[in-house]
């Protein structure tokens, strides 16, 4: 008899063990945003981008030749263009880009490699990155809008040659609607 009560305390203690076992992990969800007076939002995957060329060619790019290209967009959501026309206005939209120029229209990289990046607009119209120059008009539809562009290292116009190393830059971009 007392092998049983013993045994069924030990059955107990195990049972109630697994009810209340330890966290097996925690975490913490942090929600963020803005409130914008436009006629869109901007995907959060497209307000912060990173564009990776991988190992490009220091002999390609000293023979004037230019990496891969890569695309990248910006997407914008929820637009509402039949109230923001309604408001006496066309329903488009183009982008002013700034950072460090490298000669009139390339964005210069940080780093000793002499390296720059064109950026294309949806038209093939080399981006400025003065802040005040203009990408070509996309036109908007209500819902979700692309807008489409392409960017790739060249050599920049230091008249230096290119040379081995890590690169970086940063270009900032604001939507203007009209």
């Amino acid at each position: 008899m007392i092998k049983s009560v013993i045994a069924g305390a030990v059955a107990m203690a195990v049972v109630s063990f697994g009810a209340n076992a330890a966290p097996q992990g925690q975490g913490k969800v942090t929600f963020n945003g803005t409130v914008v007076d436009a006629p869109c939002g901007i995907d959060a995957q497209s307000a912060d981008q990173s564009i990776e060329f991988g190992q490009v060619s220091k002999v390609l790019l000293n023979n004037g030749g230019s990496s891969t290209p890569k695309n990248f967009d910006i997407k914008l959501t929820d637009c509402d263009v039949t109230n923001y026309k309604k408001a006496g206005k066309a329903g488009t939209v183009s982008l002013t880009f700034s950072g460090v120029q490298a000669g009139t229209d390339m964005l210069q990289t940080v780093g000793t490699t002499n390296t720059a990046i064109l950026v294309t607009d949806p038209h093939g119209k080399a981006v400025k990155f003065d802040g005040a120059t203009a990408t070509g008009v996309s036109s908007l539809v209500d819902g979700n809008n692309t807008i489409h562009f392409t960017a790739l290292v060249k050599k920049d116009t230091s008249g230096n040659d290119v040379a081995e190393g890590a690169f970086s830059a940063v270009a900032n971009f604001n939507l203007i609607y009209q």
